[in-house]
């Protein structure tokens, strides 16, 4: 028996990753996707990454006589869900016996782990994504500061996207406006001090992401 089993991802992506110069614009027509090739992502190591690009209401297909449950039970792990075996045990009835519902919960754990670590929350933090209280001790506590760390490095990555504009829109208007010394002395000023404060939030990115 196959069927298609629906998972709600609850990483949203923030609006400035969909914009044509994201480096995770490539990955948005990959969102519906079956659980192999979605399974394939994951050991590659571009989970996450796919995980932030991607919106909710995923359908990944499931052979509820052949899968892979421990797999099955780490995809769900790693993005964050909560354990989906009773979902499963409704749809795959008498295919989801005990021996297969352990290796779910198996790999649901080692899937959570994943998902937990530090890495990730600092990932997650970063792409602005909403997060569930779902992290067991001790591994919260880590994670949680890595994920903060994270929206703090994503609010100055969001400021230097201003910040380079406004450096672009006054560069060329120095290079067009009518010549006044004053007023070109005035944007020449505002322009360094708009250089100045993107090499500060630089270098304070370097410090936050080492």
């Amino acid at each position: 028996m196959i069927v298609f089993f629906k998972f709600n991802i609850l990483q949203r992506v923030q609006k400035n990753f969909t914009n044509n110069s994201s480096p995770l614009r490539f990955l948005l027509p990959l969102c519906q996707i079956t659980f192999s090739a979605f399974n394939s992502l994951l050991k590659m190591g571009v989970g996450s990454l796919f995980l932030i690009a991607c919106q909710t209401k995923e359908i990944v297909k499931i052979d509820c006589g052949q899968t892979d449950w421990y797999e099955i039970g780490r995809r769900d792990g790693v993005i964050g869900l909560q354990p989906q075996i009773s979902k499963l045990e409704s749809t795959c009835g008498q295919h989801l016996n005990e021996l297969k519902s352990a290796l779910y919960s198996n790999g649901y754990n080692n899937g959570l782990n994943e998902y937990c670590s530090s890495e990730n929350g600092f990932a997650l933090g970063r792409a602005n994504t909403k997060v569930n209280n779902i992290c067991p001790k001790p591994l919260d506590q880590n994670f949680l500061k890595s994920y903060k760390k994270g929206l703090e490095v994503g609010k100055m990555d969001q400021e230097n996207i201003h910040i380079d504009r406004q450096i672009s829109s006054l560069t060329q208007k120095i290079k067009t406006t009518t010549p006044d010394k004053v007023h070109t002395e005035n944007m020449q000023i505002e322009l360094q001090k708009l250089k100045k404060k993107r090499e500060a939030n630089g270098k304070q990115i370097t410090e936050l992401t080492h």
